[in-house]
């Protein structure tokens, strides 16, 4: 199972906003006791409501674990259509009508497109949850606001980068291929699969592909390199690499001899390298 480490959130960003007057919301329905089938939790006192998450997941709910969480603290869970689901917590706040409770949230897809925000209010008295997606004219379903600047197949964006030896233009090839490893030293699973990745840099060390890590926190680089060993060249992050990676680690990606992404993929584990073996190796006999 792949692993992340995450200190900004980038799939789920919260915002405790109170909403407008509960007409302007589109959808209400009431929370219903117990967990919905794909939900396998040993939580017995469970209820949750069900929104519609359109063709970008297949639900999502809204779950309360007890009474005893309703309504400041929840759970909203998001059921993959690839499959399996990932969860976090959230917080609502409450209004100048003390029986409602208030949360705005901006949601990514599992390709990292952008949602527009996801308006929530749970009405205490009624125990029932009121939705609608996007600031202006409410939606019942999602679209997209921003789309995801490394999705695969787009050319590179410009990010310049610098070390102590040398400044890049990640988005100019060069007419290499570049593996990109964003991490930070706090990271567990970015530890894991660092001798995976050696590996790797050791396996193509003759050849024109460049291994590149982006650190978020390089004050800790020099002493974290005392005790852990990790080939790749390093360089410092950025405000531009922030905007575009996030704040979630670790994240691998690979660029094409033409500067198209051909992977990008968050999590690790100590087998990562092996799928990125398969895909550099194909990377780069197909530039050849």
């Amino acid at each position: 199972m792949r692993k992340i480490c995450i200190l900004l959130s980038i799939l789920i960003i919260f915002q405790t906003t109170c909403l407008n007057a509960a007409s302007s919301l589109t959808v209400e329905q009431k929370l219903i006791a117990g967990l919905p089938k794909e939900l396998k939790f040993n939580w017995p006192e469970a209820f949750h409501a069900e929104i519609n998450a359109g063709d970008f997941y297949q639900k999502i709910y809204i779950v309360y674990k007890t009474e005893l969480d309703f309504p400041e603290r929840a759970t909203i869970v998001l059921v993959k259509n690839t499959g399996g689901f990932s969860m976090t917590s959230i917080g609502f706040q409450v209004c100048s009508d003390s029986s409602i409770y208030s949360t705005s949230k901006i949601i990514k897809t599992e390709i990292e497109d952008e949602l527009e925000s996801l308006n929530i209010q749970i009405n205490k008295n009624k125990k029932s949850l009121t939705y609608h997606w996007g600031e202006n004219d409410g939606l019942r379903i999602p679209k997209i606001q921003k789309e995801n600047p490394l999705k695969l197949g787009k050319l590179f964006p410009n990010i310049q980068i610098e070390n102590t030896n040398r400044k890049i233009n990640l988005g100019k090839s060069e007419n290499k291929v570049r593996v990109i490893n964003w991490w930070a030293t706090s990271c567990v699973p970015c530890v894991e699969e660092m001798p995976g990745l050696n590996k790797l840099v050791e396996k193509y060390k003759n050849k024109d592909i460049e291994f590149i890590s982006i650190i978020w926190d390089e004050e800790n680089l020099e002493k974290f390199l005392k005790n852990n060993k990790f080939l790749y060249e390093h360089f410092a992050k950025n405000p531009t690499v922030t905007d575009k990676f996030g704040g979630t680690f670790p994240r691998n990606i690979i660029i094409d001899n033409n500067n198209i992404i051909r992977h990008n993929q968050l999590g690790g584990s100590k087998e990562t390298y092996k799928e990125l073996d398969q895909i550099i190796e194909k990377v780069y006999k197909s530039g050849i």
